[in-house]
């Protein structure tokens, strides 16, 4: 454990980028430096903080280790089954390193892509453990390589990080925690063939897509989308997958969040209604949709389902769903966005079609990787093994300019650049100007610009975007500003003072679309979860949670309506996020609900003043090349956090820019080294600045700074503490 004991931490400032008297520092995992770094931080490893015991391996082991030149038999399985078999074409039976207890006879949706096994042998980590490294090359029709490593623990026979060198946008999953990858060939003449099954049930997905082909001719598909950023590209992948199948008629609709509220609404369905749809297909909500999809079905509308919210108690009556989160999916991934679902949904589509010769033309769905990264980004899903390699697929797609009209505009607006494109510049340069529609005005003009085809009217729709997002900033700074004021005593409260674990705030001048910032913003100050409430009409509430780690927030919300059943209306979300409606007259009644429910809660949850880091640098390993080496082993995102750093430095030459960041030089004490520094945010509105002195406790992360074709090394500061005297 790497800490700093709360009894020699001094009262923080009023300052974002900071700590709280009790806030530690934990070691979140070590990982190894210097010689090492491009070993254990490429290819987006999280190595464990201590090696796995070393062990002798079997002549077996040893035998299958050597390399090999036509190897029969590879197979990941599920997790929980830590099962890997090795067969090579002399032996006479394969070499299982351990056996396994899953059910193998699950279904297995397959993609078939042609392989040949460069190499199998056995390798040492550089800590010191035993392991294996399989390297493949595929060589298609249209010439396009694909080199693939991968590397397993000897010991423990967990995958421990994979390096992939994709081009064409096809997509390999191979050796992560929730994959399978199973190679296979019975002659040596013929090239290796490897499936890749990461995804869904078989039995849901083949229901969805016998649904979808009975609509496809001569019936009417209308896609409900959602007001963010996720419902936005899931309905553009939808429409422009289902386009490009041959269906007949295909057209979206998203409700608007002020008149319609959220999901499929009896409201939103009497609107779909007059559009004569024969199919409705839901992406990114539904699943409790109940009243919505019966007024569907009364009026003779099937209705799909794919959505990957956690469902409630009882599920709607909907003719397919397809979510990753229900009871007993057999989902490769159960973190998946909306637009994850709605896009293996669409691929399961296109594998049938295949089959049935009927699509040996039509555009492969790995084309829309590039929807599917930018939603999976901007929803802040935790990237698994699976949606990491979604959004790694989505991003080489982006940065070789094969990505759709309007996210290249939005990156274009935003100053983005896409060779070096990272998952950063989609969650802080697109998603925000995309998600700005849903808040202030229509989605309808988000799901336009990913949906258009030229630049001009891509270009057009992205500026209109922007402006939104222009507006939004505006509303939000107000709105903020107003809820730190409200909380400044609930942050260090005064003996006798006011305290809440499970914060509600409310102003009825707040905008609807903007309170989850609120949420997430005092969130991050108080560290602890807090609802946003706004008005929805004179009667009704609707509120946006913000979790800490620890307190699943739906599931605390679940907590209240079970011990108070009259309190909400309504609710859906997930662990870290969710939404709810209840009446305005019941908010008192709510939040102490609310408050005792956090309280129970945080009985049991990690403490949430401990911020995470990976340790403390050499002063020649905080550098440009360790900056540039962390960045390529993204993609970096939630549950799986780019790499932080903590140490002392000593701050000189400290001042304010934009009004709320803190420019500054920071320098190792008696190294000589100093280094440019930045704290986004470091003030609140309307604080004075009072300039850091002396040595400083600092938590931080590298980028690299690209200005004017230079690239340059910057300490991106998330939190300063003065150190103890």
């Amino acid at each position: 454990m790497h800490s700093l004991p709360a009894s020699t931490a001094p009262i923080a400032r009023s300052m974002t980028p900071s700590m709280t008297p009790s806030m530690t520092l934990s070691m979140r995992r070590s990982i190894a430096f210097g010689m090492t770094l491009g070993a254990a931080l490429v290819s987006g490893c999280h190595a464990p903080p201590q090696a796995a015991p070393r062990t002798a391996p079997s002549p077996a082991v040893e035998q299958a280790m050597r390399p090999v030149g036509s190897v029969l038999d590879v197979h990941w399985l599920l997790p929980g089954t830590d099962t890997m078999v090795i067969s090579r074409e002399s032996d006479a039976a394969p070499v299982v390193y351990r056996r396994s207890s899953g059910d193998e006879s699950r279904g297995r949706a397959r993609v078939d892509i042609g392989m040949t096994i460069q190499r199998v042998r056995r390798v040492v980590e550089p800590d010191g453990r035993d392991a294996f490294e399989v390297a493949f090359e595929q060589r298609d029709s249209s010439s396009v390589i694909v080199e693939t490593t991968t590397w397993v623990d000897a010991h423990s026979l967990r995958p421990l990080r994979q390096t992939a060198l994709l081009e064409g946008g096809r997509v390999v999953t191979l050796a992560f925690g929730r994959s399978q990858l199973v190679v296979n060939d019975s002659a040596p003449e013929r090239p290796l063939r490897i499936s890749v099954s990461p995804v869904p049930d078989s039995a849901y997905t083949s229901a969805a897509v016998d649904l979808l082909l009975r609509h496809r001719a001569g019936g009417s598909v209308l896609v409900i989308g959602d007001f963010d950023a996720d419902g936005a590209t899931a309905s553009a992948l939808m429409v422009r997958a289902l386009r490009s199948f041959g269906f007949a008629h295909v057209d979206f609709l998203v409700p608007n969040r002020f008149h319609f509220g959220y999901g499929l609404t009896p409201e939103i369905v009497a609107l779909a209604a007059t559009r004569k749809p024969t199919l409705l297909v839901t992406v990114d909500n539904g699943i409790s949709s109940n009243a919505g999809v019966a007024a569907a079905r009364a009026l003779g509308m099937d209705v799909l389902i794919t959505d990957h919210h956690l469902p409630g108690a009882q599920l709607p009556d909907a003719n397919v769903i397809v979510n990753p989160n229900l009871g007993g999916s057999s989902f490769g991934s159960r973190a998946l966005a909306g637009v994850g679902v709605a896009f293996y949904v669409m691929a399961a589509l296109g594998r049938r079609l295949a089959e049935a010769g009927l699509a040996a033309a039509l555009p492969s769905v790995a084309q829309l990787l590039d929807l599917v990264a930018l939603g999976t980004i901007a929803d802040v899903v935790p990237l698994d093994a699976n949606n990491r390699v979604l959004v790694a697929q989505g991003l080489k797609r982006i940065r070789a300019g094969r990505c759709v009209a309007g996210i290249r505009a939005l990156l274009d607006i935003a100053g983005r650049p896409l060779p070096d494109l990272t998952a950063a510049d989609l969650a802080f340069g697109v998603a925000p100007r995309l998600n700005a529609a849903g808040r202030i005005d229509d989605m309808t003009i988000g799901i336009q610009c990913l949906l258009a085809d030229d630049a001009a009217t891509a270009q057009e729709l992205a500026a209109r975007l922007d402006e939104l997002n222009q507006e939004r900033r505006t509303i939000e700074a107000k709105m903020q500003q107003e809820a730190l004021t409200a909380v400044r005593g609930l942050a260090d409260p005064a003996p006798g003072g006011p305290h809440r674990n499970g914060v509600c705030l409310f102003d009825s001048g707040w905008h609807q679309g903007v309170v989850g910032l609120v949420a997430s913003r005092v969130k991050e100050r108080l560290r602890r979860p807090v609802i946003a409430f706004a008005c929805a009409d004179e009667a009704t509430l609707r509120g946006s949670a913000r979790s800490v780690a620890g307190i699943h927030i739906r599931d605390v919300l679940d907590g209240i309506a079970a011990r108070h059943p009259d309190l909400i209306s309504r609710f859906g979300g997930h662990a870290m996020a969710a939404g709810l409606t209840l009446e305005r007259d019941k908010l008192d009644r709510f939040a102490r609900a609310f408050d005792e429910e956090v309280t129970r809660w945080m009985a049991q949850a990690p403490p949430a003043d401990v911020v995470e880091t990976d340790g403390e640098l050499l002063p020649a390993e905080i550098a440009l090349d360790t900056a540039q080496a962390l960045r390529a082993g993204g993609p970096w995102g939630q549950a799986f956090p780019e790499p932080s750093f903590d140490g002392v430095f000593s701050i000189r030459d400290a001042r304010v820019i934009g009004d709320r960041h803190m420019k500054m030089w920071v320098e190792v004490p008696k190294s000589g080294r100093s280094f440019d520094a930045i704290a986004f945010n470091h003030l609140e509105a309307g604080a004075d600045f009072e300039p850091p002195a002396g040595l400083q406790q600092l938590v931080y992360r590298l980028e690299v700074n690209e200005y004017q074709g230079e690239r340059r090394l910057q300490l991106l500061v998330e939190h300063l503490l003065p150190l103890a005297r």
